[in-house]
């Protein structure tokens, strides 16, 4: 009887992680495919691009300190980002990304990227390139993946600053 039970054991311990991992990585594929969407989108050619990414009860906030809760909001704030044509001209070029989840419905995102191309709004002068840390908390709906929290933050890159010094 103890060998059977031993047995037994054996056989279904391995298979409940590996059908759990199958569960998270195709998980993992869909939280990556809407950071990617998400990214793709930056140039901001229309804010509905990005509409279907976020939930309804979503909030954001940029690395200028303004945010926006709710649809309503989140889509008039890219409505008028975008409509400013800053974003334009604007690349995204990916560090780094990892995702983690916190439970089967929420995976938390860090995504590091320089963004180069934008221009000033008012000046239409080309901006620096920027070293950004995206944080994403997206909850999963069904089937669907969708942003529930957004927040970008520049982060000082010491020696681009010191090389820009040093062309002055």
């Amino acid at each position: 009887m103890w060998k059977q039970v031993v047995t037994a054991l054996a056989v279904t311990i391995p298979l409940t992680p590996l059908a759990a991992q199958d569960a998270y990585s195709n998980d993992e594929r869909a939280v990556r495919a809407v950071v990617r969407q998400l990214a793709d989108t930056a140039r901001g050619e229309t804010a509905t691009s990005r509409d279907a990414l976020f939930a309804d009860d979503a909030q954001i906030t940029n690395a200028f300190g303004n945010r926006a809760q709710g649809r309503r909001q989140i889509d008039e704030f890219w409505k008028s980002m975008f409509d400013t044509g800053m974003f334009r001209t604007a690349t995204n070029d990916e560090k780094s990304l990892s995702v983690r989840f916190l439970t089967r419905k929420l995976a938390l995102v860090d995504r590091f990227y320089v963004f180069s191309g934008q221009r000033g709004p008012k000046s239409g002068r080309e901006l620096p390139p920027r070293d950004i840390h995206m944080t994403l908390v997206l909850r999963k709906n069904g089937t669907a993946w969708r942003i529930i929290y957004y927040s970008v933050a520049d982060l000082r890159s010491l020696d681009r600053e010191k090389a820009a010094r040093d062309a002055r």
